[in-house]
């Protein structure tokens, strides 16, 4: 990984049902984080591996084509990356 970026931030996809996919990665591991009105209705959940793991971020928007949305990194700093 590049010196300018420190890691993935979060991961967002869209599915099906969030409730589904969110009670199956809860079953793997994974912790919720949070609920937002975001995309139609989303649960951020981070990654096993404590608190400085990426976050899987899950919507059921009925705009966005099902599967995956985008990948963010983490950086200090923006501009030098």
């Amino acid at each position: 990984m590049s010196s300018l970026l420190n890691g993935i931030d979060h991961i967002e996809f869209n599915v099906e049902d969030v409730e589904v996919m969110a009670d199956f990665l809860k079953k793997v591991g994974f912790v919720e984080t949070r609920r937002t009105e975001h995309t139609g209705g989303s649960i951020e959940l981070r990654f096993p591996g404590g608190p400085d793991a990426p976050i899987m971020e899950l919507n059921q928007s009925t705009k966005e084509p099902k599967g995956f949305q985008h990948l963010s990194m983490r950086t200090d700093d923006i501009e030098a990356a």
